[in-house]
């Protein structure tokens, strides 16, 4: 069985060397073939194939789109590699930010959890935390783009809740962002999804990808 790795192109654009860092360690670490974009079709994962994604979005096409046989985050591969070495960041308080996109994934939020553990980073929880998150930045507060339900109809069509992509003032949404960052009671906030970096990052908290920290590639 084959791990086809699908990069993100959001991880590409917003962080490049954490891209960079990731794919190498798929495909000298796990073996893995590199995909192009999840909705690819040339490089679409088969039955036999398992599907590794960093990005959420990408997990749920994967899921409801592709053939694969199955699907798991990088983040689950990593903490499972008991030869990875992980840097230290010596005890620093850091609140996680768990994605809407992913609150019906369970082991990514454990997974999450677990990196931030063994490099020594004291996780502070928020209220609304793995299977309760809402958040996703401002990335639900805009027009869903239209070839979600193509390639998740379920999740973007039949299963989407009534708040979700409704669009709001851009002013009010940076409102919002601001608010919610407020709440949160110290100023590094890991993130595992590009829309909630970003959504942090409006509000004025210093947001970080699990990636970045775990590469050692943060700015």
């Amino acid at each position: 069985m084959r791990k086809v790795y699908y990069p993100s192109c959001k991880l590409n654009e917003w962080f490049p060397n954490t891209a960079q860092a990731a794919t190498e360690y798929m495909e000298k670490r796990q073996d893995a073939v590199i995909g192009m974009c999840c909705r690819d079709e040339d490089t679409k994962a088969g039955p036999d194939d398992t599907a590794v994604f960093n990005c959420n979005t990408c997990a749920i096409f994967l899921d409801e789109w592709s053939d694969a046989g199955s699907s798991i985050s990088i983040y689950e591969l990593i903490d499972g590699d008991q030869g990875f070495s992980f840097p230290d960041h010596q005890g620093k308080s850091m609140a996680v930010q768990d994605c809407w996109r992913s609150n019906d994934r369970p082991e990514i939020h454990k997974a999450i959890r677990s990196l931030a553990a063994k490099m020594n980073i004291q996780i502070v929880e928020l209220d609304e935390s793995g299977a309760d998150s809402v958040f996703c930045g401002e990335a639900t507060m805009m027009p869903m783009p239209p070839y979600y339900p193509e390639y998740a109809p379920d999740r973007f069509g039949k299963s989407l809740p009534d708040w979700a992509f409704q669009e709001v003032d851009p002013e009010e949404r940076k409102e919002k962002m601001r608010a919610y960052a407020a709440a949160i009671p110290v100023d590094d906030v890991i993130c595992n999804c590009a829309g909630c970096v970003f959504g942090i990052l409006v509000g004025g908290k210093r947001p970080f990808h699990i990636l970045e920290l775990v590469f050692g590639t943060e700015k």
